[in-house]
């Protein structure tokens, strides 16, 4: 459910508002998340496991692999927040 709220203000006070938040955003750009794409083979690598042990660790669901068809990869940030967990 929507909380809505009616706001009454003179047209200085909401410009002063909205100048306040334009220099906010100003002061601290938002820099483009980049995410390092891996293949099974060098994903395999960055984990220090054989190619084979790492299959086994994606069939199992420990490792999602992205993609389409053949066109398959794994986010780095995914595979260390994976290495990181608990679960083995």
């Amino acid at each position: 459910m929507d909380n809505k709220v009616i706001l009454i203000s003179t047209l200085e006070e909401m410009t002063q508002a909205f100048e306040k938040i334009i220099q906010k955003i100003a002061d601290n750009p938002t820099k483009p998340i980049t995410r390092k794409m891996l293949s099974r083979q060098q994903a395999a690598k960055f984990t220090s496991m054989s190619y084979h042990t790492f299959g086994i660790h994606v069939r199992s669901g420990r490792f999602v692999e992205r993609g389409i068809g053949r066109k398959k990869f794994f986010y780095e940030d995914e595979l260390i927040q994976s290495l990181n967990s608990k679960k083995l």
